[in-house]
């Protein structure tokens, strides 16, 4: 769930290229961006990528790395927000959900759908949760909250990062915009 959660700012931040580019091209695209971070860039750059190329990496089982029991990702952006979904197997993914009163009625496989509004500028980030949806049933924001934790070690999010809390940006990125269909990323020189 990590990926499908985090998926507004991680995947955008690693799928990035200068214009529009194929799914198969955004690891080599994140190699660009981590290159410019690693090596220094003497000037900014903007990175663009649409949801179709972005959606054909999470497709991409070698590429996307899904946890066993979350499968057919996709993506959606919309005026600062990203929607993601995905199928869960709830059977396979037993043990690794929180005890809710929803869940003990689903099993199978069930659609999952979560929307994020994106804040990212000045090189700080925001992920605000608006709305999850399980099987079509709309969930409260605290059931995401006690799925993914809320402590500094969640299996599920990258060390100190919290949901509604402002974080550094990473890779030196300045600032992160969703419009319909695209995301637009601009990475800051580092010299």
């Amino acid at each position: 769930m990590k990926l499908a959660f985090v998926l507004p700012l991680v995947v955008v931040s690693s799928g990035l290229s200068s214009g529009v580019v194929a799914g198969d091209d955004i690891e080599k695209m994140l190699q660009e961006l981590v290159a410019r971070h690693e090596n220094g860039a003497d000037a900014p750059k903007e990175f663009e990528i649409g949801e179709e190329e972005l959606n054909a990496f999470l497709k991409d089982p070698s590429k996307s790395h899904l946890p066993a029991g979350i499968e057919s990702p996709w993506i959606r952006f919309e005026e600062s927000l990203a929607i993601v979904g995905a199928t869960l197997d709830l059977d396979k993914l037993e043990g690794q959900l929180p005890k809710s009163s929803v869940l003990q009625f689903l099993s199978g496989q069930v659609p999952v759908e979560i929307a994020t509004r994106v804040k990212a500028g000045g090189g700080v980030g925001k992920l605000i949760l608006e709305r999850i949806t399980l099987a079509g049933i709309p969930l409260p924001a605290d059931f995401i909250a006690s799925f993914i934790g809320d402590v500094d070690t969640s299996e599920f999010l990258p060390p100190g990062f919290r949901l509604g809390d402002a974080f550094s940006l990473p890779y030196d990125l300045e600032s992160i915009r969703l419009q319909p269909g695209m995301a637009l990323v601009l990475q800051r020189a580092n010299r």
